[in-house]
């Protein structure tokens, strides 16, 4: 039989307590209930034609997810791949993976009820064949439990997305900047500035409709060409950075609520300021850990005290087993007596000190009561009267040691009680204080939060303000432009004013040599008929005295012609005037001209005809036996007989 059975630990009860956690599972472990019917391509269709604006924001796992359908006014979730830059913190969205494309769907797809979900399909997925991105595509549909795909591409694209959607596959296309080539578009710059990359980006549009896109995605092009590619397509169009023209806009969630520290792009208005609370919280937090302030004592499970004690005094030190009667476990209180004693020093604990006083003075009274029945028992088990002798040795240096050792550390436990005792009271003057920090920390933290609530209805107020300023500015180049172009205007109307004051000068001076002219021309026409009057006066004088002188003659069968009738002179006046140009008698030479037509001789006397003259003279006029005969034309139109 052994001497010595092994130590058992009192048994304890076992507590039996519901498991908890921070984070518990849904009770049902379902997704909330469907307030709104499922968003399908037909009702997107119909909320284009109704002019309904469509709302599609991006997600990224279950609590974004469940956020995305806590609205029953958002459509479509978008499981994008710029996932790959606000949650796994790489550098562009190339290097997202199918695997962690498929993972975050996933966990979207637990969260989404009513939205029509859709994953970007990441880079290099799509591009190698169509049969390579059909088996792409057909993973996010059945392991990431997506709806529909999305990808970049235009009309290089088109057999890609005419396989996906043969199969019956949703596709939704992606134009204008397109992040995932970024690096050959040498950054994220606006597409569509000029009319050839505009022309570019709606024949990609209408091409990728055609292959059979249900719907389009227009990044960061100009409005007026998201506006125009919206009227010319039959499908929705989703708006990012392409102005309020289109059929609906997306924005990433990390932009629109706030968090995302980078860059913020001219589209982007943040409609949250999650990083500020955020960043507070995880302040608070360190603070009241470390100043001990969490958890409280209301934020603490407790135990009942019988239990407590029944623990604390089975479990208070691992070599002093409790003690039932003096009778039993004498060899082993012995043992563990005389090893637990000689291992205590200045440094034990004092429960531990506590508990070997007890049990010391439990022994030493069971030693003074039953000392020889002890020493007689051990001789029948041991067989050996030195075991006694050894014992009681070892007894008694326990003793020794118990006074010079164990007393000091229990007087200096009762010192340490008093000044527990003192800093007890000094805690609750503290706690006491600490209460009144507290509810002053709740109204700073209420006016804090006044102020963040009024600094982000600021920031609101401040970017509609930038806004409006950009709006202005641009109306402002917009109208010295258009100044510039009427100082233009005016310049050129003035140059054009000065030619014309000088071409009516020039028309005002041609008139009034023209009228000079014509006053010249109805002077000499005046003369002319004054002359002609008198030389038919003449003409029929020398008539009648030649009658009279040779009438044996026989008359010349010519009839002489009548005199111009006034009416044929007024229509010489009138087409004189009438003509801008000079215009000359047909058959006499020009002004100036020195002939020998004239009638009159430099002296101003008439000069006689005769015959032996007329073959001399050069004179328009015929003559007959010095008669003139025959008709001349004295004007532009009109023949007088002579």
């Amino acid at each position: 039989m052994s001497l010595l059975r092994r130590c058992t630990k009192p048994k304890i009860p076992q507590i039996f307590a519901r498991r908890s956690m921070s984070v518990r599972p849904r009770e049902d472990q379902e997704t909330p209930k469907e307030a709104r019917k499922k968003v399908t391509i037909q009702s997107l269709q119909t909320q284009r034609r109704n002019k309904i604006p469509i709302t599609m924001l991006t997600a990224y796992d279950y609590p974004t997810g469940l956020a995305c359908s806590s609205n029953q006014n958002l459509d479509i979730t978008l499981v994008g791949d710029s996932l790959a830059q606000v949650c796994l913190g790489h550098n562009s969205t190339t290097e997202l993976t199918l695997t962690e494309m498929i993972h975050h769907a996933r966990a979207v797809s637990r969260g989404t009820t009513h939205p029509l979900l859709v994953a970007d399909m990441p880079f290099g997925t799509y591009h190698v064949s169509p049969f390579s991105a059909t088996e792409n595509a057909i993973r996010l549909i059945q392991e990431g439990r997506v709806e529909a795909v999305k990808l970049e591409g235009g009309s290089e694209m088109l057999n890609v997305v005419r396989q996906l959607t043969s199969i019956g596959i949703p596709v939704m296309a992606h134009v204008g900047l397109m992040p995932q080539r970024h690096i050959a578009m040498s950054g994220y710059k606006v597409q569509g500035r000029n009319a050839e990359d505009a022309r570019r980006v709606l024949n990609d549009a209408l091409a990728l409709e055609d292959a059979g896109a249900f719907s389009i995605v227009i990044e960061a092009v100009p409005k007026e060409l998201g506006s125009y590619i919206t009227q010319r397509l039959s499908i929705p169009t989703i708006g990012i950075g392409a102005g309020p023209g289109t059929s609906g806009q997306v924005l990433v969630w990390d932009d629109a609520m706030g968090t995302w520290p980078g860059h913020k792009a001219k589209f982007v208005r943040r409609f949250a300021d999650l990083q500020t609370p955020r960043d507070h919280g995880i302040s608070g937090y360190t603070s009241a850990v470390r100043g001990g302030l969490f958890p409280a004592d209301t934020e603490s499970y407790t135990m009942d005290k019988e239990e407590w004690e029944r623990l604390r005094r089975g479990d208070a030190h691992p070599i002093y087993p409790e003690i039932a009667t003096p009778q039993e476990e004498r060899a082993m209180v012995v043992e563990t007596l005389v090893n637990g004693l000689s291992r205590m020093d200045k440094d034990s604990k004092a429960v531990s000190v506590e508990t070997a006083e007890k049990k010391l003075k439990t022994f030493t009274k069971t030693l003074d009561d039953h000392g020889e029945n002890i020493v007689v028992s051990l001789i029948d088990h041991f067989c050996l009267t030195i075991f006694s002798v050894q014992v009681q040795l070892g007894l008694l240096q326990a003793v020794k040691d118990f006074k010079d050792r164990i007393i000091p550390v229990f007087k200096k436990a009762e010192e340490q009680s008093r000044e527990i005792e003192t800093l007890k009271s000094q805690l609750e003057t503290c706690q006491a204080e600490l209460a009144i920090s507290v509810s002053s920390i709740g109204l700073a933290e209420k006016k804090r939060d006044q102020a963040s609530s009024a600094l982000h209805q600021t920031t609101i107020e401040r970017d509609t303000a930038i806004e409006l300023a950009d709006k202005a500015a641009q109306k402002t180049v917009q109208l010295r432009l258009d100044l510039t172009r009427a100082q233009q205007q005016g310049a050129d109307l003035e140059e054009s004013k000065s030619l014309y004051k000088k071409q009516l000068l020039e028309h005002q001076e041609v008139e009034r040599k023209q009228n000079e002219k014509i006053r010249s021309l109805r002077q000499r026409l005046a003369n002319a008929q004054q002359e002609i009057e008198t030389e038919r006066t003449a003409r029929k004088l020398e008539v009648d005295l030649d009658s009279g002188t040779l009438s044996t003659q026989r008359p010349s069968k010519r009839r002489a012609t009548s005199p111009p009738r006034p009416s044929d002179l007024k229509n010489l006046i009138s087409s004189t005037i009438t003509n801008t140009k000079p215009a000359f008698f047909e058959g006499m030479p020009p002004p100036r001209f020195e002939t020998d037509w004239n009638l009159r001789k430099p002296d101003g006397k008439k000069q006689k005809l005769s015959v032996s003259d007329s073959s001399k003279q050069s004179f328009p006029i015929k003559l007959e036996r010095g008669r003139p005969v025959g008709s001349v034309q004295i004007g532009t139109r009109t023949r007088i007989r002579a």
